[in-house]
Order: C-alpha cells, then structure tokens, then sequence
C-alpha cells in the first residue's frame, strides 16, 4: 500500500515537473526583463550559395520569442511561408520549392519581440542563394523628414512589372526596414531598374495603405541598382488617389450656389473636373451656370447662374478624371431652389495677429463668406510711419494683407477697414459694426526693441553652389519662421524676435518660397530638405554670427559612418 502511494505520488510530481516545462509564463516578482532577443544562428548560415531549392529555414534567438511573431517574417522574392514559432526560434517553411539561381531575403522586422514585449533591436535579414553566389547590387541612405515623427519606415522596391500589375499597394518585390533614426544599408540586391518608396507601415502587413500610410519619395522616380552603391534620401509626400466629391450644396441667393468638396484639389493633383451640367426638374426651366469658382487651398466652391433659380428641385451633375489613370467619377446632387435675392452682407468674424506681431507679419482677416477684398490698403502708425499692404486680391473668406516692407520695431499700426473695401458674389458690401462706414479697425503691435534679435548668420560652404536654396530658422513654441536667400551657402536674418530655434534649408525648385512635399501618383518630386538637429539661439539686441554646420550636403553619408554597430545588416 505504501509502496503504490509513493508511486502515485512520484508519477503526479513528474507530469507536474513535464507541465512546467512545456509551458513557458512570465515569472513573477524579481526585477523587469529589458533585454531584447538577439539571433544567436540560423540555418542556412547568412550569405550561404548553392542552398537546397526545398530547404527549410531556422533561425534562433537569445531566448523564448512571443508566438505572434510569426507576423514579423517576410521572404523576398515573394514566396508563401508557413512559419512556426518554438520557443525560442522560428521554423520558416516556403510552400513551393525555391527558384533556382536566386538570392532570397528573410527579413525579420522590429515587430518581433520575445515574452516580455521586448523587441529586437535591429532589422534582421538572413540572406542566401540557391546558385553559384549572391546577387551584388546594394543601396544606402536615410529618410528625412523635418517633424522627426517617422517610427522606422521601410524601403519598398519595385520593379516595373510589378508595379503595373498592382500598383504601389501591392506587394513590393523587396521591402527593408530602417534604423530607429531612418538610416539603411542593403545589399545582395538584384541588379536593374527599380521603382522605390518608404513608408510606416502602421498595420505589418507590409503593404502600402493610401492615406492611412505616411509615405516618403527620392528626387528620381526610377533608380538603377548596380555593382557601384547607390545613396538615395528620402523626402515626405502624399499618395491619395481617392476622386473628389461634392459633400453639400446650398443655394444662398437666387444667383448663387455655395458647395463643399470632400477635399481640396487643384490643377497639379491629377484630377479634372468637367463643366458642371444644372437641370431642373421643371422642363420649362432652363438655368444656365454663368461661373463656377474654386476658392484656392479650400473645399468650397460657388456657382453663379445667369438666370435665377425657382422652388424647384435641381440637380447638379459633374464629371471627375484621374490624368494618369482611365478611373472616372460622375455624380449628381440634389438641392431645391430659392427665389430670394442674396442681400446678407459679409461680417468681419477674426483677424490675426493680435497681440505682439513680428516686423514681418501675415495679416489675416477671416470673413462670413467669400469676398473680393480691394487691392492695398494703408497701415498707418502713430509717428505718421505709413506701410501700404497688399491683398491676395481674389475671392476668398481669408484676405491676407502683406507690409510692402518691414514693419518698425516697438511700433502701432491701425488698419481702418469701410464697407465699400470688399464685396461679395452678389455684390454685396461690407457689414460696418455701427451707423458709420466703418467694418473695424485693426491694431497691430510690433515687438519691441528688447525683443529684437538684430541678424542671425552662418551656414556652410559646401552648400554655395545649391541651386534654388533657402533658409529656413523656426522658433521653438512659436509660428514666427523666416525664409533667407542662399547667399553663397551662408544665411541672414534680420530684425527677428529672439530666442531658441532650428535651422533648416530646402530646395525651392518651383521658386515659390515654401517647402512642398513630393506625391507619388501622379509623380512629382519631393523639394529636398533637412534640418539641423543643433538648438541655435537668435539673441535680443545682438548680432549672432558664424554658425556653421558640419557636412550638411550628405546628410545621410555623413551619419551612417557613426551608426555602424546599430544599422540593420542586410
């Protein structure tokens, strides 16, 4: 009896002791796991030649890796896997024999992570061939983007195949992650031409995803890939290839139309919008569209029509096309007439700035409604220190009013504003805010003496040849930031508030004096730009020169040398 007890018990500590090790949990108590999973070795080896078409791949890690990893996997050139996770390696299975004479990639991006959530340091590539030797071509670079946002995008590489059977969202035919600071370094890559883009990709599913997806470009649409490394930067951009629609129609007069698109388009978008087409559900009604105005870097628009509207229902029809595709969109909205003449006038709602203005100021004036502002108007100080200010002159429901020249320095300016300043689309006047012709009268006050850095100068020399170049220096907590000519690769500003900033410069290559960012459908290339990651400060009553930066013309080769030991090792 004794003898069949301690048997039952010493089978019962035994399963008890096979439980414990065939189930791995997180131990309790102790002090937090924070060191990340290391590749301790694989199978084949990394750079292997002449690897079995019908091999089996393994790679092992410092230590027990979360199961959800196998998400983390990629092969390129594509093929399906089945990957399995055991512990502390993944077992990597291709469901269709490898190709002869290829070169194939399994990337392991920063998604895996072992236990403790924990993840691997560095992207991981375990590269080998099926043939002779490996394939030799290799590129390098970094993204730049001046929020310092980006979460390790990754490089997309497509050939031109590819990218007219799917498009960019569909499965690249390389695809590479980045260091935590945008920097890559790839190689074994095949040779030829390659269509190429970066981007976050939020959901791993490795796939671009529009909108919901910041992506980057380089100047060149293509690249070629050679024995020789080629360096390529990477800028943002957009890639929304969604067609515009009309979201409200509204009839506020019986000659005027106001509608919303969904968002704002423009000539260089790749849309085009076909003459509208307005019906009316009376027969006997024929409304003929006089004007259709797109109000600039906005979602509205308006309509007038040369006869007016009834009580009727109408539809107003449009057609949309891509340039750079056959897609098109037709659709009409619905709206009932009004038989009212439009006689609101425009009301003043804001302006900006108010409070202490830099000597450079953007005055902006926010109305009810579009309205045509006249072309200048005088800003008048109490030292008889008159500026003329310019308007943007079309019709808009913002007037920007631009100083002819710098504003002086502890100065007060007053703006007088009459209701015959402006009009409408219905040629309605200004709303003035008493009995008088008066709308408002704008104050602005310039920053003071005390306040005022006299130059801020410097720049590099190996940026004196740079085309189309301008300087950019932004305050910290601040919208104040002042665009400076290249003057042989140095800078100037003058008369700026003082305080702490970044340097920036960018290539203006449309010569509109703003950054523009790239888009990929249809293509146009990003304005390169960088910003310099030293705090520079722009001193009250001094004259701050000399600011120099180290190598500024290859952002990218300048920093991969000091990052050796954390880029990703492809």
């Amino acid at each position: 009896m004794m003898q069949k007890l301690i048997e039952t018990l010493l089978l019962i500590s035994i399963s008890g002791l096979f439980f414990y090790c065939a189930h791995q949990v997180t131990p309790g108590g102790g002090p937090d796991d924070t060191e990340k999973p290391e590749i301790l070795w694989s199978i084949p080896k990394s750079e292997s030649s002449k690897v079995n078409t019908d091999s089996k791949i393994t790679i092992a890690f410092s230590e027990w890796i979360d199961p959800k990893s196998d998400r983390s996997i990629s092969i390129f050139p594509p093929v399906k896997l089945k990957v399995k996770v055991a512990r502390n390696r993944l077992e990597i299975e291709p469901l269709h024999k490898l190709k002869d004479s290829s070169t194939y990639h399994i990337v392991i991006n920063t998604s895996l992570k072992d236990l403790h959530n924990n993840p691997i340091s560095t992207p991981y590539n375990l590269v080998f061939s099926t043939g002779e030797e490996l394939d030799s071509g290799s590129i390098s670079g970094c993204v730049i983007d001046p929020s310092k946002e980006f979460l390790q995008p990754k490089i997309a590489l497509f050939k031109e195949k590819t990218v007219s059977d799917s498009g960019f969202t569909g499965q690249p035919d390389f695809l590479f992650q980045t260091d935590s600071t945008g920097f890559f370094d790839i190689n074994y890559i095949g040779t030829g031409d390659y269509k190429i883009i970066a981007f976050l990709d939020n959901n791993h599913d490795s796939k671009l995803q529009g909108e919901s997806e910041p992506i980057y470009l380089p100047e060149d649409s293509l690249i070629k890939i050679s024995n020789n490394k080629v360096n390529i930067e990477f800028y943002p951009a957009s890639f929304d290839t969604s067609l515009p629609r009309i979201v409200s129609v509204q009839p506020t007069g019986n000659r005027l139309i106001f509608g919303n698109w969904n968002k704002a388009f423009d000539s260089l978008s790749g849309f085009v919008l076909s003459p509208f087409t307005l019906t009316c559900s009376d027969s006997l009604q024929k409304p003929e569209i006089l004007r259709y105005l797109h109000f600039k870097n906005s979602t509205k628009f308006a309509i007038k029509l040369k006869s007016p509207l009834t009580t009727s229902q109408y539809r107003l029809s449009y057609v949309i096309e891509k340039t750079f595709d056959t897609l098109s969109v037709s659709d009409t909205v619905l709206f009932n007439g009004i038989i009212n003449e439009d006689t609101t006038k425009p009301v003043l709602k804001s302006w900006s700035p108010q409070g202490i203005s830099s000597l450079t100021p953007e005055i902006k004036i926010i109305w009810s409604e579009p309205v045509l502002f006249c072309d200048s108007i005088l800003m008048a100080d109490t030292i008889s220190d008159s500026v003329w200010a310019f308007s943007n002159n079309e019709f808009s429901d913002t007037t920007t009013l631009t100083p002819s020249r710098n504003l002086r320095v502890s100065n007060t300016y007053s703006i007088c504003i009459l209701d015959s300043f402006a009009t409408d689309l219905s040629g309605n006047n200004l709303q003035p805010r008493d009995t008088t012709d008066t709308v408002q009268v704008l104050t602005i006050r310039c920053i003071d003496a005390d306040s005022i850095a006299l130059s801020l100068q410097g720049g590099s020399q190996c940026l004196s040849h740079q085309k189309n170049l301008k300087w950019l220096f932004t305050l910290f907590n601040s919208s104040f930031s002042a665009v400076s000519e290249n003057n042989n690769g140095f800078f100037r500003f003058d008369s700026i508030p003082s305080g702490k900033g970044l340097i920036s410069y960018f290539i203006d290559n449309n010569q509109n004096g703003i950054y523009d960012k790239g888009r990929l459908i249809p293509w146009c290339s990003p304005e390169p730009c960088f910003t310099f990651s030293d705090t520079v400060e722009a001193r009250a009553r001094w004259d701050i020169e000399g600011i120099s930066f180290s190598d500024p013309c290859d952002p990218c080769k300048k920093k991969l040398p000091d990052l050796e030991e954390s880029l990703p090792k492809y």
